[in-house]
């Protein structure tokens, strides 16, 4: 009897040490690897108001094991609820972005917050519902309306200095006229003195025409 209480006691110590050490060694070989840390969101809010227009929103979203999804919630400025988008991961760079059309942005703008999600299901946020970002749009700009050229007809007036002058080169011609008509009379009657008493009868005719 002895004997085999010996026995069954070193078949005890043989079998815990394995009992021990197997999850141990079965944790080390198994795949899966606890992650408890969230991805990791790089993003800066645009500064200063966006010109109207469709509006591109980018963000660099890093994780330690893997990115799940990356979502962004917006809301119009004065607005309650929340809409919902997936951001696209351009290539390999970890950078995600999404292009909000111009209707969905529209002045005066937008509010938001990045949501993060691993492939454990940790998730992080950029802004928060409560305390969202903001997306400034201004207002359109108003078209211009062109009209064609209008041409009015001024009655230009004549200056007292303008009628002067005319009237005065008027009188000039006509004090020129006067002139020559003495000077042919004086040489008429000189001519008819020499003859000895007889008295000539000339017709002259002067046309002038003065200036306007």
């Amino acid at each position: 009897m002895y004997l085999c209480r010996i026995r069954r006691l070193m078949a005890v110590l043989l079998i815990t040490p394995g009992l021990v050490f197997s999850p141990v060694l079965l944790a080390q070989q198994s795949p899966f690897v606890a992650d408890f840390d969230p991805p990791v969101i790089d993003h800066q809010a645009p500064d200063g108001i966006q010109a109207s227009g469709a509006q591109a929103i980018t963000a660099t979203v890093t994780d330690d094991v893997g990115v799940g999804s990356v979502m962004l919630k917006y809301r119009p400025i004065g607005t309650d609820n929340y809409k919902s988008v997936t951001m696209t991961l351009l290539g390999g760079s970890g950078v995600y972005m999404v292009t909000l059309p111009a209707a969905e942005a529209a002045s005066p703008g937008i509010e938001y917050y990045i949501e993060a999600r691993d492939v454990s299901g940790n998730t992080v946020l950029k802004g928060f519902p409560i305390s969202p970002l903001k997306l400034s749009v201004a207002e359109p700009a108003a078209p211009l309306v062109q009209s064609g050229p209008s041409v009015v007809a001024t009655p230009v007036a004549q200056s007292e200095t303008e009628a002067d002058s005319g009237s005065g080169r008027k009188w000039l011609w006509i004090g020129l006229g006067v002139l020559a008509l003495g000077g042919l009379a004086a040489a008429a009657g000189g001519g008819g003195g020499s003859d000895g008493g007889g008295t000539d009868n000339v017709d002259l005719t002067i046309t002038a025409n003065p200036p306007e």
